[in-house]
């Protein structure tokens, strides 16, 4: 053979060994790649509104910020909290737009919705995250820079309506006089007792040093931390500073105690029944979007909920991502639910295709109760079965509820309405009793006593 052919068969040995090499990697591929990656079926958002103005202003000489004071200027979103709740959008984009491909990159109103609490700051924070995930150029041609206007449904709570009528989604107290009892109550705990008074004397030094008697009272209570803490927060996360008598260590000490109201506000987690009730509507309203997902006709691929730092924590809680010694959750803090199908599972029924990851500020959180980072339905049904209560336990009959008290009705109705009845039975059995006694023993006067009442008012 000469040179011509054997370099030509050196060639062809190396193109063969090559296409061999090629189709060994392509079968491994094909033998450890999935034939379907999983699929996001569903996401569910929650989260706190951005930075804000102070819901409490503080005396000239304390105010680092100096806020604008005027109608409707308490708790206003800022343009730092826009930004914050913008770029929250922008990840919602990345994630469920571009990565995983959950929503169509132009507005379709059948794959998304959005739920407000009735406040500017939760409203505004709602528009500031759905333009970062509807970005300009995502809408028609009809407005400049093809903008899209994407509705908010909220429930009331605006400044011209009475507060009973807030939403239950985000404000339960208000629709649950029981709720609210056992709020005022945790107030007057031996817990909260305690409290008061580990922190009456440096309470008492700030209010001095400070010079806010005409601010915070005569008494400066552990209970109404908020006068400070809240407009000391905002002041913060703004950049404006500390006011010069307040120390570092002075601001970590009243927000602390902020930390253990708020901690007393919602309750103790899955364990407390406060906690269940304050979070059984909003985690209700996430279980029947779960199950719709399951179905041939979704009601959104993405369901969004603007809302305060009590939703947030609420929701934690009761994941049990909420514990004694966490924080305020931050400005901008949210919360996702996300439904994931993996048809690789063959040979069992549909349903345990599905499973459930849950992040929080980005991350994926492991659940105790399910075990890790990945919740199956099973796990989900037993969340909600272990979390939410029946909103019964909040309707009160008004003629009851001035005569025997909010908490009585609430012990009355948790005890059952049957043991109530065998009570009362007995009740009755007993004073038919003593007047038949009475009457055997008493049989020679004319009018018993209580005949005799009758008998004068008649």
């Amino acid at each position: 053979m000469n040179g011509h052919g054997q370099a030509r068969c050196l060639l062809t040995r190396a193109m063969s060994l090559r296409v061999s090499r090629i189709c060994i990697l392509l079968l491994i591929a094909c033998l450890v790649s999935p034939a379907r990656a999983d699929e996001l079926k569903l996401a569910i958002a929650l989260f706190r509104h951005g930075a804000r103005s102070p819901l409490h202003f503080l005396p000239d000489h304390m105010d680092t910020c100096k806020w604008s004071e005027g109608p409707r200027r308490r708790g206003q979103l800022t343009p730092l909290g826009q930004q914050q709740l913008y770029d929250v959008g922008l990840y919602y984009n990345a994630l469920y737009v571009t990565e995983h491909e959950l929503l169509s990159p132009k507005y379709n109103n059948s794959e998304i919705l959005i739920r407000s609490s009735g406040t500017d700051r939760t409203v505004m924070s709602a528009y500031s995250v759905l333009t970062g995930l509807y970005p300009p150029g995502a809408g028609s041609d009809t407005l400049p820079d093809q903008v899209q206007p994407v509705p908010i449904r909220s429930n009331l709570g605006t400044p011209w309506i009475q507060e009973d009528d807030e939403d239950r989604l985000f404000h339960p107290e208000a629709d649950c006089p029981v709720l609210e009892d056992m709020r005022t109550n945790a107030m007057h705990s031996k817990s909260w007792e305690a409290v008061e008074e580990q922190y009456y004397e440096f309470l008492q030094r700030i209010k001095k040093e400070a010079e806010l008697e005409d601010y915070v009272g005569s008494t400066f209570h552990a209970a109404d931390i908020g006068l400070l803490s809240d407009p000391l927060r905002c002041g913060i996360t703004q950049g404006c500073g500390l006011p010069p008598v307040i120390t570092q260590a002075d601001f970590e000490v009243i927000m602390d105690i902020h930390r253990l109201k708020m901690h007393e506000k919602i309750g103790a987690g899955v364990s407390d029944q406060r906690t269940r009730m304050k979070g059984s509507p909003m985690i209700n309203s996430w279980r029947d979007m779960v199950y719709s997902a399951l179905t041939d006709e979704p009601t959104a691929k993405m369901v969004i909920y603007s809302g305060h730092d009590t939703t947030v924590e609420t929701m934690l809680a009761l994941l049990g991502l909420w514990g004694d010694d966490a924080a305020e959750t931050d400005f901008g803090s949210h919360l996702e639910l996300e439904l994931w199908q993996d048809p690789t599972i063959v040979g069992v029924e549909e349903r345990e295709q599905y499973y459930i990851k849950f992040r929080f500020n980005g991350d994926t959180m492991p659940i105790t109760a399910c075990g890790g980072v990945v919740c199956s339905l099973d796990d989900f049904d037993d969340i909600i079965s272990s979390t939410t209560v029946g909103w019964g336990l909040c309707v009160v009959d008004p003629l009851i509820e001035r005569h025997v008290g909010v908490a009585w009705l609430t012990f009355w109705k948790t005890l059952g309405l049957s043991f109530l009845a065998t009570m009362i039975l007995l009740a009755v059995c007993f004073i038919a009793g003593l007047r038949l006694a009475g009457g055997i023993v008493g049989h020679s006067h004319s009018i018993p006593s209580f005949e005799k009442n009758e008998a004068k008012n008649m």
